[in-house]
């Protein structure tokens, strides 16, 4: 590379980086205060799962043609690991505006989206010190390195961001027992009474939260929290979402009021009304899980009530039968 070409070319590298940052911050400023889903945003955001790839394939190819070309056995290769790297940037850079959009305009909170949204950030850094490290021609195991830390880190985002659409037990489901604690495998929830009396079972505990753990935290829990709602513990969906902290409803439930209460209403309206829950395909609340839950909150909605304290009615005698016949099986 000529001396022009090759201060032109660093020029164009600092122009795409300043241009990406302003954008970012651009798309901070506007989205910061929106206080319900942006369409537009969200349309634009949803080409991040196309653009993300992209990236993902390049920087992993430079890593593997600089490693070969530096090797010896494939000296050519090196050659390649420029526009891989050209490439690989811009689709970082692009990566990351589409999924900042729709981080924003589908207001996703949580611990993975924060891992997933800095992550992302780091690696069109890092894609972007590997372009000019190239073009600052940086010494083939040096170059190596810093490739393979680009690349390591790249695998941790795309890790926090499938963390956002599997379980976090996706990889480690089905691994072999002793490799389950290195992946990660979360460890079943203990019961707040375990092996008691089917009377004695808290029916938040043991009925109401793994109808929720099942139906709604997808969406709704520690790592992914859209609309700031929690429903992985009685406390985070005691504390409501954004629509009860701006006071647009009393509370996700309202203590002996179902048919009042926001987290019913959200499963009962017609599939079609955008505010139906959960959105799109994903496995609805069946009418019998519904009325566990209606019953446990018009039965007051405590977090300790057990079913002996509780008063079955018709529409949750034959659904308890069931359940109690489950646990003497």
């Amino acid at each position: 590379m000529d001396p022009i070409s090759h201060r032109a070319s660093f020029r164009l590298t600092l122009g795409a980086f300043a241009a990406w940052f302003v954008t970012i911050a651009a798309i901070w400023l506007i989205t910061r205060n929106l206080e319900e889903h942006s369409a537009p945003a969200i349309f634009l955001g949803r080409f991040h799962i196309l653009i993300v790839h992209v990236p993902i394939g390049l920087l992993c190819a430079a890593l593997i043609f600089e490693v070969l070309g530096m090797s010896g056995l494939f000296p050519r290769l090196s050659d390649s690991v420029l526009p891989c790297l050209w490439l690989g940037a811009a689709g970082a850079m692009g990566a990351t505006v589409a999924g900042y959009l729709l981080m924003a305009g589908e207001q996703i909170e949580g611990k993975d989206m924060t891992l997933h949204m800095w992550s992302g950030l780091g690696v069109v850094v890092l894609a972007t010190l590997c372009l000019a490290a190239k073009l600052a021609r940086l010494s083939p195991v040096l170059m190596s390195g810093l490739l393979l830390v680009t690349v390591g880190l790249t695998g941790a985002s795309s890790h926090f961001g499938g963390n956002m659409v599997h379980d976090n037990d996706y990889l480690s489901e089905y691994a072999p027992d002793v490799l389950k604690p290195l992946l990660g495998h979360p460890t079943a929830k203990e019961a707040l009474v375990p092996n008691a009396p089917f009377e004695q079972w808290p029916i938040y505990a043991r009925i109401v939260q793994p109808i929720l753990d099942a139906k709604c935290t997808e969406c709704h829990d520690e790592n992914k929290v859209e609309g700031g709602l929690r429903m992985d513990s009685f406390e985070a969906l005691a504390a409501g979402g954004d629509l009860v902290k701006d006071g647009d409803i009393p509370g996700e439930f309202v203590p002996g009021k179902a048919d009042e209460s926001e987290m019913i209403l959200r499963v009962t309206m017609d599939p079609s009304e955008d505010d139906f829950m959960p959105p799109g395909k994903r496995e609805h609340m069946t009418p019998g899980e519904i009325a566990l839950v209606s019953w446990w909150i018009n039965q007051g909605a405590s977090p300790t009530m057990t079913v002996a304290q509780a008063k079955p009615d018709a529409s949750v005698t034959p659904l308890l039968n069931e359940l109690r016949s489950k646990q003497t099986k």
